[in-house]
């Protein structure tokens, strides 16, 4: 299954999940006190957890929340939905553990909070004043201490910057193969417009290739 945003003004107001058994139909996403939904960086999935479990960020006028629920192949319904008040009001990304199920990490321009427990409680892990923490935000699935932030890699509470190419903002880990990472270019500003495009490390970014020289926006689980 897979999930459809639709626009209206800067956040999306509605959400649907579509399930790839029941191919007519969208189930539309009502959750009681949520109004809109994050665009980008805030889905993710738990392909441990039997069966996946889905979540996704959205708000209110005052309030952000982790909304969650199981992904059945053979149902439309929703199944197991938990809605989850966050401990922040301005979270920026959303990741799940590749290796350790029930664990995510949740992200702001300046923090990074983890939780153990499916966001029933929450950690924080990496506070950093001076902000500019980025997203979309992935974890390493080989070594669960490592987390990507956009452009930079925390590792043990250690922040340090990836040598990405040039006009590359950030990239992510690849969820099962370990080294491998991609980095995307939308070419947008003009350092990005010089090497927009999809870039390839398979070194744990050591170096990168470019396969592909088209716009790309972001990655998608």
């Amino acid at each position: 299954g897979f999930f459809v945003a639709g626009n209206a003004g800067i956040e999306p107001r509605t959400l649907s999940y579509y399930n790839d058994s029941a191919l007519s139909f969208f189930t539309p996403i009502t959750i009681e006190g949520v109004n809109s939904w994050f665009k980008r960086n805030t889905i993710s999935y738990d392909t441990i957890s039997s069966p996946t479990r889905a979540y996704v960020l959205g708000s209110n006028n005052n309030d952000q929340y982790l909304v969650s629920f199981d992904m059945s192949a053979s149902s439309q319904a929703l199944m197991n939905i938990s809605q989850i008040k966050l401990p922040v009001s301005n979270a920026i990304g959303l990741a799940t553990d590749p290796k350790v199920s029930d664990r995510l990490i949740l992200s702001g321009d300046k923090y990074v909070y983890e939780s153990r427990d499916r966001g029933l409680t929450w950690t924080k892990i990496f506070d950093y004043p001076a902000g500019g923490l980025g997203t979309p935000i992935s974890v390493n699935p080989t070594d669960s201490s490592e987390i990507l932030l956009g452009g930079a890699l925390l590792k043990n509470g250690v922040l340090s910057k990836l040598s990405l190419p040039e006009g590359v903002s950030y990239a992510v880990f690849d969820d099962k193969f370990s080294g491998v990472l991609y980095g995307a270019s939308p070419g947008i500003t003009f350092a990005e417009h010089r090497s927009f495009g999809f870039y390839l490390s398979v070194n744990n970014g050591k170096s990168w290739s470019s396969p592909c020289q088209r716009r790309v926006y972001g990655f998608l689980e």
